[in-house]
């Protein structure tokens, strides 16, 4: 009975290994910086690989949060103020198994663009 027992988890742990080994990596944020420009400031935001993202505006305080699915939060663990109006901090967490979350705090409500290049995101926020 015993060695049917230790067959039987052998063979569920190998049938297991193939699903296992085909499960993708997840994405990994590792890095948000601010450029200043003329009219705008940027956030620019390194991803490991290109990942699926959420962007909402919220208020009170303004912000714009970015939920990246299937992603590693890999940047650092406290907000980063930032003196570049209209963005007034940058912080991030592990919102949630496989979900890497960045807010940009902002002093205002503004407009913002996102595009995607082979590096991330950046975020364009304009100044006025």
């Amino acid at each position: 009975m015993r060695a049917a027992l230790v067959a039987l988890a052998l063979l569920v742990t190998l049938w297991a290994l193939p699903a296992a080994a085909q499960a993708p990596a997840l994405a990994e944020l590792t890095e948000a910086t601010i450029v200043e420009r003329d009219t705008a400031v940027e956030v620019w935001v390194r991803l490991s690989r290109e990942a699926r993202y959420q962007s909402e505006l919220m208020d009170s305080p303004y912000r714009l949060v970015l939920d990246f699915e299937d992603t590693a939060y890999r940047w650092v663990t406290y907000a980063v103020p930032v003196v570049a109006d209209p963005v007034r901090q940058l912080r991030g967490s592990q919102f949630r198994k496989g979900v890497a979350r960045l807010v940009i705090e902002l002093q205002r409500k503004v407009a913002y663009t996102i595009d995607a290049d082979r590096e991330g995101l950046r975020i364009v926020l304009p100044r006025t």
